[in-house]
């Protein structure tokens, strides 16, 4: 017996997925090879535009409703999220979920799932260009796909939500039994509610995106069904769906020093996480409960029910979306031949992409990392090629802005340069005098790199009344891409060399991590070289002061600006990792802490502008209420 409401639900879901697909997304392929941020930003928010409607045909056609308790989750986050897979549609509900707490959760969520959803007709193109990661669950292939996916979102610069089921499979009672046997075998405790967690891929995962700075958090999610349940798809269109799901989240993140860091550990912590999950389902399902479970939840605050415009934005998508259907059917019924033709070349171009590349997925992290290794191999290198006298060309804005006095530099990385920039003006309250220096690629050898077109642009920024301070946002810039000879170029105007430097980079702040209770060994000294080049003592007693800062240290700042710095001799160069994806909330730095602990750094800024440089780290929001004595 079929319910009538979730069969429409389905059939209207699947219809929408494969005509959007080929309305919406496969007119856009060609953005991937011209501009992958772009193609990114227009088919994240077209997918989350479908992602809505499904949202919205769940609360108004299936009625379904969720409960979620915890913390919440931070759509700037750069996130793993790992979640018990109680039901084949875990991943489906939880849309709801993520739409409640926040809509921008449905633009950067990315799911991990078996290669077979791919190749479903609509839905399957849609999660390719979404960069759904789907896995063979053969561990030699599925480690590089995880290992081009790291590579993609570390070196991209986007916040992102990946939705991981450690356990791998649905619960039911066949991987109950599998499990049970597994935990018999290996001498651990059977789970009652859950399954043993396959940690091999995961803690590869999250080992890997902690090593390149590119992880901010990682959620605990636990998922429970109070009434019906549709352990498949087929359970689903019989009627069997719940009425509620209900979540509890748990946020760590990653950057506390008691976080787990090699993979042995890492692994432990999520034996760790599924113990806790099992005490919480076992008093969840506990014959304490209410008689009316629908009432009932984890314990805690009940947070983020849909607001009324959340509502409104679902009907308005809803909306859409059947507009989108109606017309398809329409130019199918009146110029059949011609749609009937775009639609089948659409069908083959995507079909034809998961024939050669595996998929668009695929495709779009060849295309990003072979070029982003080819722009960092041409601008890392020292000797170019007879063809190319030099790489780049420069055109000011403003010429006023040759041969400027500066006595604080500050140097911002990443996206969010410019939203920092803006928020340190209204901090200090000075307005902004924005010039704008476009950086042109001069290859002789390679026309598509030539023309009128910039290849980058990076904004300076001085403000009314305080000319010998100037920001600088490269937020089209890596600094893995930064050589030593662009970054000549880019401060060559300034008369003198600045007093001092400051860079702001993207990178975690895990990563130039404190090794508490060492002693600091001589090699240690480097890093203080680095924040004052003519500072000569050495911290032989650092103790536990100062501990080791070593590992990726020097490899994570940005070598270019180092070497330009000294070169320079700039008096005074600091090196600051922000913690959070957005310069207005930084938490705090924590590279300072065994900074302003050392009695030698306490006169080391005594020769700048204080004032300037006080008021910077303000808007830092650091914990220290005067770093500089």
């Amino acid at each position: 017996m079929f319910s009538i409401r979730n069969l429409l639900f389905s059939l209207i879901l699947l219809l929408t997925a494969f005509f959007g697909s080929l309305l919406f997304l496969f007119p856009l392929l060609p953005c991937l090879f011209v501009n992958q941020k772009k193609w990114r930003f227009l088919i994240d928010r077209i997918v989350a535009l479908w992602l809505m409607f499904s949202v919205a045909m769940m609360v108004l056609l299936v009625k379904l409703r969720v409960k979620i308790t915890g913390d919440g989750i931070k759509s700037s986050d750069r996130a793993v999220i790992l979640m018990n897979h109680r039901t084949r549609l875990d991943w489906m509900y939880f849309w709801l979920a993520l739409y409640s707490i926040d809509p921008k959760l449905l633009i950067y969520g990315k799911i991990i799932l078996k290669s077979e959803l791919k190749s479903i007709p609509g839905a399957g193109w849609s999660m390719q260009c979404k960069n759904f990661i789907f896995l063979q669950r053969s561990w030699e292939i599925d480690r590089i796909t995880l290992k081009e996916n790291v590579d993609y979102w570390s070196s991209i610069d986007l916040p992102f939500q990946l939705l991981i089921f450690p356990e791998g499979t649905n619960f039911c009672i066949e991987t109950k039994a599998k499990s049970d046997n597994f935990a018999i075998s290996n001498g651990m405790q059977p789970l009652e509610h859950l399954l043993q967690p396959r940690t091999t891929g995961v803690v590869y995962l999250i080992s890997e995106l902690c090593e390149r700075g590119a992880l901010d958090s990682i959620y605990d999610v636990t998922v429970a069904y109070p009434d019906h349940l549709a352990e498949s798809e087929t359970d689903f269109v019989k009627g069997h769906s719940p009425e509620e799901v209900h979540y509890h989240i748990k946020r760590y993140d990653v950057n506390e020093p008691c976080f787990p860091r090699d993979q042995k550990s890492l692994a432990k912590w999520v034996y760790g996480l599924w113990e806790e999950k099992e005490q919480r389902l076992a008093e969840y399902f506990s014959p304490n409960r209410k008689t009316n479970l629908c009432c009932n939840t984890f314990p805690g605050c009940i947070l983020y029910n849909l607001t009324m415009d959340k509502c409104c934005l679902l009907y308005a998508v809803m909306v859409f979306w059947l507009c989108t259907l109606f017309l398809v059917v329409y130019f199918l019924y009146t110029q059949t031949i011609m749609t009937l033709l775009y639609f089948i070349f659409a069908i083959g171009m995507f079909k034809f992409i998961e024939y050669t590349c595996n998929g668009v997925e695929k495709l779009q992290s060849k295309v990003w990392l072979n070029r982003s290794q080819f722009n960092c191999a041409v601008d890392m290198q020292a000797d170019y090629s007879e063809q190319v006298p030099f790489a780049y060309h420069f055109r000011w804005s403003d010429d006023a802005y040759q041969e400027t006095n500066v006595q604080l530099l500050v140097v911002a990385f990443g996206v969010n340069a410019c939203e920092f920039v803006r928020a340190y003006a209204a901090g200090v309250g000075g307005e902004l005098e924005p010039i704008l220096l476009e950086v042109f690629r001069n290859f002789q050898s390679d026309p598509t790199f030539g023309g009128d077109r910039p290849c980058s642009v990076v904004q300076f920024y001085s403000l009314k009344g305080a000319k010998k301070t100037v920001i600088c946002c490269m937020s089209e810039i890596s600094y893995e891409q930064l050589s030593v000879e662009l970054t000549k170029e880019i401060f060559r105007p300034f008369i003198d060399k600045p007093k001092t430097v400051v860079v702001l980079t993207s990178r975690h702040w895990e990563q130039y991590r404190i090794y508490h209770n060492e002693p600091i060994p001589k090699e240690g000294t480097n890093f203080l070289r680095y924040l004052k080049n003519s500072f000569q003592v050495e911290t032989a007693d650092g103790g536990a002061v100062c501990a080791a800062l070593r590992g990726s240290l020097i490899s994570g700042l940005p070598a270019a600006v180092m070497i330009w710095c000294e070169e320079a001799m700039v008096p005074a160069t600091l090196f600051v990792a922000y913690t959070a994806s957005s310069y207005e909330s930084v938490a705090g730095v924590k590279c300072f802490e065994p900074i302003m602990k050392l009695h030698e750094m306490t006169h080391l800024f005594s020769e700048i502008n204080k004032e300037a440089l006080q008021k910077l780290f303000e808007r830092l929001t650091l914990s220290s209420g005067n770093v500089f004595l």
